[in-house]
């Protein structure tokens, strides 16, 4: 009876060893998905955010009856809010991936889509791949920014190509 007994206890300690090197599996996937996946996304949907220029508001009166406006915006001013999302995500270098994933999430997560590739623009060499695959987008007014950034790139490689020499 003892070895059936102890056969049964060195069986039922291999499920639950199995069942937390299954639950551990699955924390470590959900952890990886988090850090490949949505920390980049959120990062730059908030950039995007700063891009748009919409962290500037101006506050009338106090307490609970306050009103919050954003700031008018200028060019001046988008081009440095642009300039304070590329900083915010690293550098045009650091960016482009972040970008990227932005990108493909689905519209309704990502509705500022433009704003993004306004943004792939100044990323340089790195953003091709992501604005190249923006060619083909469902969106007319996408396809024509991705257009548009690729051409910027282009204009940005050869001006920087005749003055290097």
């Amino acid at each position: 009876m003892s070895g059936e007994a102890q056969g049964l206890c060195v069986d039922g300690s291999k499920r639950v060893y199995a069942l937390w090197a299954a639950g551990f599996g699955l924390l470590t996937a959900l952890a990886l998905f988090c850090w490949l996946l949505l920390a980049p996304f959120l990062q730059a949907r908030d950039a995007i955010d700063t891009a748009l220029g919409r962290k500037e508001v101006q506050v009338f009166g106090t307490g609970p009856n306050a009103i919050r406006l954003p700031v008018t915006t200028t060019l001046s001013r988008t081009m440095r809010h642009q300039e304070d999302a590329l900083r915010q995500l690293g550098g045009p270098q650091a960016a482009a991936p972040k970008l990227a994933v932005y990108l493909r999430a689905p519209r309704s997560l990502a509705p500022h889509r433009r704003t993004a590739v306004l943004l792939m623009s100044h990323c340089g060499e790195l953003a091709v791949p992501a604005l190249t695959r923006l060619l083909d987008d469902d969106e007319e007014n996408i396809r024509w920014s991705a257009q548009m950034a690729l051409k910027i790139i282009h204009a940005r490689q050869a001006s920087a190509g005749a003055l290097g020499g």
